[in-house]
């Protein structure tokens, strides 16, 4: 269990270890003691109104972002701070289509 910026998610950690490269991976590897909420979830200091999109991509690999969809720069933040190639990829990709029109 999670609690990203006061957001609670579920997830498998083999779901959070799927790009082993990234920070994420690292983060739940158990080379790191994780710092934990008052109910014993995994606490990080981050956006949580964003992670839902990063953890969606970590299930799937696919970028499901609604068309109007307002916060391309921030969640390009996110997936740089957990260092997520592929996302990190498919949102600058995302955000050239978006300035092209």
């Amino acid at each position: 269990h999670l609690n990203i910026g006061g957001s609670y998610f579920s997830t498998s950690l083999s779901t959070l270890r799927r790009y082993e490269d990234s920070k994420l991976a690292s983060l739940f590897s158990g080379q790191w003691e994780m710092s934990k909420d008052d109910q014993g979830r995994c606490f990080i200091d981050r956006d949580g109104s964003l992670f839902g999109y990063v953890l969606n991509f970590l299930r799937d690999s696919t970028l499901g972002l609604p068309d109007n969809f307002a916060h391309l720069d921030q969640l390009l933040q996110e997936a740089e701070y957990y260092q997520i190639q592929p996302l990190i990829l498919s949102l600058q990709l995302a955000k050239s289509r978006k300035d092209r029109h």
